[in-house]
């Protein structure tokens, strides 16, 4: 198996609705998103997947959250669906493995690791 991994990021603003603390004020993150993709083969050139294929699809589910208010997009407009980097996540799994799949169907995303700080983290995997 061959494990494959690209990072991207974005800039956007949040708040977490209902939430007890600060986090329920605006506010922004520098966000880093690692996408790691696995393959059980190489093709011909020794490839699993080409990195410009991954960087591309990452990139076409990030550029609409770039310098956003994330509340006011859609799919997380609700408590039950909070901009949290937990929902985030699994939001850029499920969108990047799905896009994947059309352009490099061999390739299968294994988690989603979105930063919001440094130091702070949330994973998305099945």
């Amino acid at each position: 198996m061959f494990e494959l991994k690209v990072r991207a990021h974005f800039s956007a603003a949040h708040k977490i609705l209902e939430h007890p603390g600060k986090c329920a004020r605006l506010h922004g993150h520098n966000w880093n998103v690692d996408v790691t993709v696995t393959a059980r083969e190489l093709d011909r050139l020794g490839l699993a997947v080409d990195f410009s294929q991954i960087k591309d699809v990452v990139q076409q589910v990030i550029e609409p959250l770039d310098h956003v208010y994330l509340n006011e997009l859609q799919m997380f407009s609700t408590v039950e669906n909070n901009p949290t980097a937990e929902v985030i996540s699994r939001y850029i799994y499920n969108e990047v493995a799905g896009r994947l799949r059309a352009v490099a169907p061999q390739a299968n995303v294994k988690r989603i690791d979105l930063y919001e700080t440094e130091t702070c983290s949330a994973s998305y995997f099945e």
